[in-house]
């Protein structure tokens, strides 16, 4: 008998135990039911929202608890617009709400809508983990309302389809062609053009316009894109660097440029203005002085007289050779190769100093005083042609491929560079010249180095 009363107390104090628990939340939905968890969803500045402009969803979830790790948003996807890479790191903060300090963290998107008319966000998910009063971790998604926003375009930009949304836009140009300059054949200009735009990513500044000219080889290096933050605002900076080689003997121009943005605090359209360039370009052919017809003289028979005679023509010989100075040095050049020497040095000098730039120019001197010089005194000399240079390899498969190197080192910043050996190879002298006069023949076809699209 006192056995069973025992087993009957036992009894009833679990089932005392069991009905008097507290009930458990089970999962996030019970916290939201139990007002112990919430989500809201809104726009930042949703009036007057311009195409192209920055439009910031701020989600916030909260809870009268803490949270045991930070909340993450699934992806988001938006027609019609781009959508920056989410922030892996939320905002941490508190709010009173009906007397009790709610934990808040808080989430934002940046969405550029590129089109006008009305964008529909459907619900987002976002991934939280609450660590609650009795129930230990309780982890799950939930989802935001959905929302939407309208984007109109001013009047102003009606006809203006490449623009930008910002307070600040600004140009900084360096490399600028000097139009009072005569610039040689083989010459090089780096222009850098460098846009800084408040307020938007530089991933969303667009390029400039690239124009070609013929006579004009154009290289462009890997634009740099970076973005600073600097006490809370932020500064997209686009930075486009091109090298122009002067091939042909003329007169060229960079057309103008007008980049266009919209201030939203101003409401008002502005813009910027990279202005035209122009510059010469003259070939770098010399011209040739003869020398001047025979002399005569009178004969004497008197020993005196013939003295005379000589020491007046050695006057005449030296004054001559003062008044055609320059005539005897471009003879001593030209019968002593000094000038293809001088540029063989300074190529490998360049090669040795890895000045690529240099090496390029002073290899197109090398091969022009080389082969143009022997031209020297015919119209077709006069005529100022230059060469090509990818036409004077091209029936040497392996000298094409060191000068494909050659240029990717000077204008394309590659890694792999030209040695010694190499540089000595690409400037040895060729066997065969009749490739040389076919382009000299024909100088609309002349082209300095137009390379390959895998260059």
């Amino acid at each position: 008998m006192i056995k069973f009363n025992q087993l009957l107390s036992c009894f009833m104090l679990i089932l005392l135990s069991i009905f008097s628990m507290p009930s458990f939340a089970k999962s996030v939905e019970e916290l939201i039911a139990n007002n112990e968890l919430s989500i809201t969803i809104k726009i930042v500045d949703s009036d007057n929202i311009v195409a192209k402009q920055a439009v910031t969803l701020v989600i916030d979830v909260a809870t009268n608890r803490w949270f045991a790790k930070g909340t993450r948003i699934h992806d988001v996807e938006l027609a019609e617009s781009v959508i920056l890479p989410l922030n892996e790191l939320a905002i941490n903060g508190t709010q009173r709400i009906n007397g009790t300090t709610w934990a808040v963290q808080t989430r934002e998107i940046v969405i550029y809508p590129m089109q006008v008319g009305i964008y529909e966000v459907g619900p987002i998910l976002v991934d939280v983990s609450i660590n609650t009063e009795s129930d230990g971790i309780v982890s799950g998604t939930i989802q935001t309302k959905a929302i939407e926003f309208e984007t109109s375009k001013p009047a102003a930009l009606k006809d203006i389809e490449q623009y930008i949304v910002t307070p600040a836009l600004s140009i900084a140009i360096d490399g600028v062609f000097d139009i009072n300059n005569e610039y040689q054949i083989g010459d090089a200009i780096t222009e850098t053009v460098t846009l800084t735009v408040k307020d938007v990513p530089a991933m969303m500044i667009a390029p400039l316009a690239q124009t070609q000219l013929a006579g004009i080889s154009i290289y462009q290096k890997p634009v740099k894109i970076s973005d600073k933050n600097i006490r809370g605002t932020s500064t997209g900076i686009r930075e486009e660097s091109v090298t122009y080689i002067f091939e042909q003997a003329g007169g060229y121009q960079l057309p103008q440029q007008t980049l266009y943005w919209w201030d939203p605090e101003a409401g008002q359209l502005e813009s910027e203005t990279i202005p035209a360039r122009k510059w010469t370009v003259v070939g770098n052919a010399v011209s040739i002085q003869h020398l001047p017809g025979n002399t005569s003289f009178w004969p004497f028979n008197v020993n005196v007289m013939v003295n005379l005679l000589m020491v007046l023509f050695l006057c005449f010989i030296i004054w001559q050779s003062y008044k055609h100075k320059q005539w005897l040095v471009n003879f001593y050049e030209k019968v002593s190769n000094k000038k293809s020497r001088d540029c063989k040095k300074s190529f490998l000098e360049a090669i040795d100093n890895q000045q690529w730039q240099i090496a390029c120019q002073q290899l197109y001197l090398f091969i022009y005083a080389n082969k143009v010089s022997g031209q020297a005194g015919t119209a077709l000399y006069q005529q100022k042609n230059v060469i090509c240079l990818k036409d004077y390899f091209f029936d040497d498969v392996e000298n094409t491929v060191l000068l494909n190197k050659l240029l990717q080192a000077a204008y394309q910043n590659s890694d792999e560079k030209l040695n010694m050996h190499e540089a000595k190879k690409l400037i040895k002298k060729k066997q065969k010249t009749s490739k040389v006069s076919a382009l000299l023949i024909n100088p609309n076809k002349i082209q300095l180095n137009q390379m390959d699209d895998d260059v």
